[in-house]
C-alpha cells in the first residue's frame, strides 16, 4: 500500500470494509491512468481552436459580446 491509499483510507476509517477497497480500487485505477498535464489540455485545445473553422477578428467589441453571452448563460 503507498502513501495516497494509506492517507485514503486514515480519512475513511468509517466505511465498511467494501467501501474501503472500493474507493482503493479507484485510488490505483487513477494512478494507473495517465492524467493529461494543465500544458498538455491547454495545447489540445489551442489545437482544436485553431483548427475550428474560419479566422476571425478577435476586437475589444468581440469580447464585451463574448463577456455578456457568457453572463447571459450562467445567470441563476
Amino acid at each position: 500500500m503507498n502513501k495516497i491509499q494509506e492517507t485514503v483510507l486514515s480519512r475513511m476509517q468509517d466505511l465498511p470494509t467494501s467501501a474501503q477497497e472500493a474507493v482503493l480500487w479507484f485510488v490505483e485505477q487513477l494512478q494507473q491512468s495517465h492524467v493529461p498535464s494543465s500544458k498538455e489540455l491547454l495545447d489540445a485545445m489551442l489545437v482544436t481552436g485553431l483548427e475550428s473553422g474560419d479566422v476571425i477578428e478577435v476586437t475589444d467589441e468581440w469580447w464585451a459580446q463574448q463577456r455578456l453571452a457568457f453572463a447571459q448563460r450562467n445567470q441563476p
